[in-house]
């Protein structure tokens, strides 16, 4: 992914997050609308990349489509050997399948996940999904 692009995208979460909280309905659906133009654009380019896709899932209110979005960011992280977004749009993915009531989905995606983890770096990824684990055996 190209640098910029990247930047890009942080910046526009970033942006997104901060109407989500103060609840700016219509900057956020303005940055919604941006990211996705910026996803759609970069599909099937060089440029396409989980972390597009992941992102934007995570700012999708509809479930249906949020998995949607979650489940190509996935696609591309294996196309693409990316471990930390394997492990993380898995994470995502068993958080939306609980929230919807799987929790044997819910499971299974968390085990993917933490299988994922296990080659990464990022220590607070590994700990949350060993959390969500704990709590869907329970």
């Amino acid at each position: 992914m190209d640098t910029e692009f990247h930047k890009q995208v942080f910046q526009l979460a970033e942006s997104l997050l901060e109407s989500a909280n103060k609840e700016h309905a219509k900057s956020f659906g303005e940055g919604y609308e941006l990211l996705k133009g910026m996803c759609e654009q970069a599909e099937n380019t060089p440029e396409n990349h989980p972390l597009q896709w992941e992102a934007l899932a995570d700012f999708t209110e509809d479930y249906s489509l949020a998995r949607s979005y979650y489940e190509k960011s996935y696609d591309l992280a294996v196309e693409q050997e990316a471990d930390d977004h394997l492990a993380s749009v898995s994470l995502a993915l068993s958080l939306l399948s609980e929230d919807e009531g799987d929790v044997e989905q819910a499971y299974m995606l968390a085990k993917r996940a933490s299988e994922h983890a296990q080659d990464i770096n990022d220590q607070d990824l590994k700990d949350e999904i060993q959390v969500l684990l704990q709590h869907l055996t329970h």
